[in-house]
């Protein structure tokens, strides 16, 4: 966290474009080329996911933690189709551009690295604003004006605090088909 979550966030895509087009350029030097390259991708999604989930909780205003986190999880389920249609459509153009009986399988991990580079594009952008103030000790809450918040390190005598917000917080997350009784009783058992 000494960077940002902003930071980790983009410099994580660019390793993995750049090590995306490693795989496609580098294709005829074997598979070592593409397990180093592959594994090197591996490195990078574990730190993009986390601190994204980071960044945002950052830039949520007060109160709005359960809708803001629930439609990113829809967000992401809705668009999962995007990847595999991109590399199925770019194992088309690799097959029609190739020799006939050469391999062309290779030509997919540019439509992979066609929505890496969309989603760096779609970052930078992204102002840390609000994640900035909260540091400073000022929040947004639903209404908009700023008031004054202390960050610091949890304690034992959070754990009420922190149980209720959760308590709040869970069943927006929850998928709607899941009954309210289950989480209901979810809750009661862990956060109790």
């Amino acid at each position: 966290d000494k960077i940002g979550p902003k930071k980790v966030i983009i410099l994580s895509l660019c390793a993995m474009v750049v090590a995306g087009f490693g795989v496609f350029f580098l294709h005829a030097r074997g598979p070592i080329v593409f397990w180093t390259l592959g594994l090197a991708l591996c490195v990078f999604v574990g730190p993009t996911q986390s601190a994204s989930r980071s960044f945002l909780s950052r830039i949520i205003p007060a109160g709005r933690e359960g809708e803001v986190f629930g439609l990113y999880a829809t967000t992401g389920r809705a668009v999962s189709f995007m990847a595999p249609a991109m590399y199925g459509l770019f194992l088309l153009i690799g097959k029609a551009v190739t020799p006939a009986g050469e391999d062309y399988t290779y030509w997919g991990i540019l439509g992979i690295m066609l929505i890496l580079g969309v989603g760096l594009a779609l970052t930078i952008p992204v102002k840390e604003d609000r994640a900035t103030l909260a540091a400073c000790g000022v929040a947004y809450p639903r209404e908009g004006s700023a008031r004054p918040v202390s960050i610091r390190q949890g304690e034992r005598g959070d754990a009420a605090q922190l149980s209720a917000l959760a308590s709040r917080t869970f069943p927006e997350a929850c998928p709607p088909e899941l009954p309210r009784a289950a989480i209901d009783a979810f809750i009661a058992a862990a956060l109790g």
